[in-house]
Order: C-alpha cells, then sequence, then structure tokens
C-alpha cells in the first residue's frame, strides 16, 4: 500500500484554500472548538428567538 492521498486537491480549489487559511490563521488553528460552540449557539439562540416572536 502506498502512502494515503489527500482527500481535495488546494489546485482544485483555490478559493476554498484562502478561506481555510484565513480561517485558521484567524482562530489560532484549523479548528477551534469555543469559536464552533459560540457560533453553534447562536444560530440555536436565533431560531429560537424567531419561533417566539413568530406565536
Amino acid at each position: 500500500m502506498g502512502p494515503p492521498q489527500p482527500r481535495w486537491h488546494p489546485e482544485r480549489c483555490p478559493t476554498a484554500a484562502r478561506v481555510g487559511a484565513a480561517a485558521g490563521e484567524a482562530h489560532g488553528g484549523a479548528y477551534s472548538p469555543a469559536h464552533a460552540y459560540e457560533f453553534g449557539l447562536r444560530r440555536v439562540l436565533d431560531g429560537l428567538a424567531a419561533l417566539i416572536e413568530g406565536r
């Protein structure tokens, strides 16, 4: 078996590569659990607020 192959190729998706690099730099890494939690929590609370306002 040879070495594992990459799942995506930056040269095929240059915009995604630039966005990913910028996001990683802004958040100090490729993934920020704190940012993901806060982002998700805001979406849930926004959805609940819209549901409550609609009643």
